[in-house]
């Protein structure tokens, strides 16, 4: 009798899935995730993507200038790796200093407001900093990218028209811009 309560119980189970599953219809997208998902895959090109187009431009139209722009290019990695490095011992010496203050309370070296304090005073200054570091290279960025796809848009235009002096003036002036933005990048690591 008992596996017939368990058989019956089973089968009931088994006839509402059924149903419910055989209807069941395929996700459906929507047109706005469709424009999401492309407008994020145009907006997430690679760096080395947008050398290697930019590259292969010098490389067809001023090959005298292919060493110097694959030199910027690698100057370029190479800051943001400092940035990123320098960004990171940041964080650790805010973390460093953190547990230092923990440690001064449970030793008994500061009372526990103190250091409750000095750990909130602490925080309050390492966001201040990275908010304004942040807002600093961000403007950097907003300026360096506006004047880059203008120059890009030049260079689009004149090969377009197969204007071999636009195309060499426009590499010149691209490659002088994304030098100088390295080397702002790098006067900011240092500071």
């Amino acid at each position: 009798m008992l596996t017939k309560k368990k058989l019956l119980a089973g089968s009931l189970v088994l006839g509402m899935m059924l149903p419910t599953s055989v209807f069941a219809e395929e996700p459906v997208e929507s047109e706005q995730s469709t424009i999401i998902q492309e407008n994020e895959s145009i907006n997430q090109i690679s760096d080395e993507d947008k050398a290697t187009k930019i590259l292969a431009i010098v490389e067809a139209r001023t090959p005298d200038q292919l060493d110097t722009w694959n030199a910027a290019i690698e100057a370029r990695k190479e800051a943001k790796e400092k940035l990123q490095d320098n960004l990171e011992v940041q964080k650790q010496e805010f973390e460093d200093e953190k547990q230092l203050i923990k440690d001064q309370i449970k030793n008994g070296e500061i009372a526990r407001e103190e250091g409750q304090d000095a750990i909130k005073q602490l925080c309050e200054e390492y966001k201040a900093n990275r908010s304004a570091q942040k807002e600093e290279n961000e403007q950097l960025h907003e300026e360096h990218k506006q004047q880059m796809q203008e120059l890009k848009a030049s260079l689009d235009n004149a090969v377009a028209n197969d204007d071999e002096a636009t195309i060499t003036s426009t590499l010149s002036t691209m490659l002088d811009e994304y030098t100088a933005f390295t080397d702002q990048l790098e006067s900011n690591i240092a500071e």
